[in-house]
């Protein structure tokens, strides 16, 4: 699903601009319809992909790099604007659930929005350029193998780039081309929305505490007067709240952030706009960066990842000899990580070595050898069941409400 989006547009009217300029200089608040959803605008940079307000920066200039220069200098230009923000949180308050699968149709929901919402007349969304897109894909998976698996990524590695680690919550790897998260989503939720989302009312006007039905008051027992409840009015924002805290606690979220270098390299041109970017591309981005990170591939989507799996797989391919002497490179990757082993390895060893446990489909990341309970969790992002479908009867509601408005 698509998240985050970065877009800059092409050049805008002197009106536009003066729009544009008072409402990203202030935390303003829309209501939308009688929807009475609470829309944060700002023009600082966002805190990163959990940061649910919408960033407009309006600029006058453009930095140009001359043939021979090594820095670029700032040329003044005709007034455009920057936007950026979570479009699954602009739609959906949230990014637990839902989502949206199609990059144009995000871009085009975006545009519309804040056509609609400030009552100004943007350029046609497709001629947009694109700065920056993040796809992300959430997975189901048991709350203790989750918090498993996430401390045995801490030892996972990346070619070139730092790996940032926070324990049993998840790992970012940041680059010049693309940045590749893996964390909790029970733990961002609960950190950066709940509260959020329990400040207003969302998509949800419910009459529940009202007790307008009169019925209502002859039910005695309190659990069948709350079931009353929910079957007459429907979920109140409290129910969709803790159904989104409840889920959020058994799902993975796998994220790539694409950069305009990355794109530019890919489709071989200066520019890239809306109109230049396909699904299918955007998906096979994410889908081999998350295979390098984990050092996985389509023939190794099946991995071994126990001891004793592993050394047999090993000695029946590659023989007794050099089977345990694999398996001990290995015990030594899993257990210390990859900079321990590289010290102990000429540049040749190692390289050689993870190439064959890689094409033997050995899980670099797990091992039954790390944990004092012996667990190792044989999780596969690409095996696993994705939250893909809509978790709840309001989530389609809110996507046909939000489309309605802007249409």
């Amino acid at each position: 699903m698509y998240d985050t989006i970065r877009l800059k547009s092409p050049y805008i009217s002197k009106e536009v601009k003066k729009v544009l300029d008072e409402v990203s200089k202030k935390k303003y608040c829309i209501d939308v319809k009688s929807q009475e959803i609470i829309y944060e605008f700002t023009n600082v940079d966002l805190k990163g992909s959990f940061d649910s307000r919408i960033m407009i920066q309006v600029r006058d200039y453009i930095w140009i790099k001359s043939d021979g220069d090594t820095t670029a200098h700032k040329q003044d230009s005709r007034s455009y604007f920057i936007v950026e923000c979570s479009i699954h949180k602009l739609i959906f308050a949230q990014n637990v659930v839902g989502g949206i699968d199609e990059f144009q149709k995000s871009c085009y929901l975006l545009i519309k929005f804040l056509e609609k919402t400030l009552n100004i007349e943007l350029p046609n969304y497709l001629d947009f350029e694109v700065e920056r897109i993040d796809y992300s894909k959430n997975y189901y998976i048991e709350k203790d193998e989750k918090i498993h698996y996430l401390r045995g990524l801490n030892l996972i590695s990346y070619p070139r780039r730092k790996v940032n680690r926070f324990a049993s919550t998840g790992i970012s790897i940041a680059g010049s081309t693309t940045t590749n998260k893996v964390y909790d989503k029970y733990e961002e939720f609960k950190k950066h929305d709940r509260k959020r989302l329990k400040g207003f009312e969302l998509y949800f006007k419910s009459r529940a505490d009202k007790d307008k039905d009169k019925n209502i008051n002859k039910i005695d027992d309190v659990r069948e007067r709350i079931k009353y409840k929910q079957k007459l009015y429907g979920n109140k924002i409290n129910d969709f709240v803790e159904y989104l805290e409840n889920i959020s606690q058994y799902i993975i979220r796998f994220e790539t952030g694409i950069k305009k270098r990355k794109l530019k390299y890919d489709l071989e041109k200066d520019f890239i706009f809306v109109k230049d970017i396909k699904d299918k591309h955007i998906k096979n981005i994410y889908k081999e960066e998350i295979q390098k990170m984990l050092k996985i591939n389509d023939e190794g989507l099946k991995t071994y990842n126990k001891s004793r799996n592993v050394i047999e797989r090993l000695k029946n391919i590659y023989g007794d000899s050099k089977g345990v002497s694999l398996y001990n490179f290995w015990v030594q990757y899993t257990t210390f990580g990859e900079d321990f082993v590289r010290e102990n390895y000429s540049r040749t060893q190692f390289y050689k070595k993870r190439k064959e446990l890689k094409n033997a489909q050995i899980d670099l990341n797990q091992s039954d050898l790390k944990v004092v309970d012996n667990k190792v969790i044989e999780f596969n992002p690409f095996q696993a069941k994705e939250v893909t479908e809509f978790e709840n009867k309001y989530i389609k509601k809110i996507l046909k409400d939000f489309i309605s408005y802007v249409a």
